[in-house]
């Protein structure tokens, strides 16, 4: 495989991974507060795991396109850096999220 696919196999397979966490999470939180809805679901989906996926796989398609174009190390060092820094704000941003739905639910993570 490709070293450039696996990078973005890796992001997107993370990405769904915390998605997955902080959806199961955020359903016990509404269903022990007793306010759970099957909207407020869908547009989790909509608001969390599309834009999430769509931004990543784009991103992360971009060392992809870079090895077919020969452009010097001054451009691709800094561009790939970028894309490294999006993927990190969105897992950082989800792992906030599931942290504070286990904060809610009374789920002490004690820090190591």
């Amino acid at each position: 495989m490709i070293p450039e696919v696996k990078y973005l196999v890796v992001g997107i397979t993370s990405i769904l991974f915390l998605i997955i966490i902080d959806l199961i999470s955020a359903v016990a939180l509404a269903l022990k507060n007793k306010t759970y809805d099957w909207k407020l679901l869908l547009d989790f989906l909509k608001s969390s795991i599309a834009p999430y996926i769509l931004i990543w796989g784009t991103l992360g398609a971009v060392p992809i396109l870079l090895k077919y174009v020969e452009l010097s190390n001054d451009v691709v060092v800094p561009l790939e850096g970028g894309i490294a820094l999006v993927w990190l704000l969105i897992v950082g941003r989800l792992i906030k999220s599931i942290f504070d739905n286990f904060k809610t639910l009374g789920i002490e993570i004690k820090k190591v």
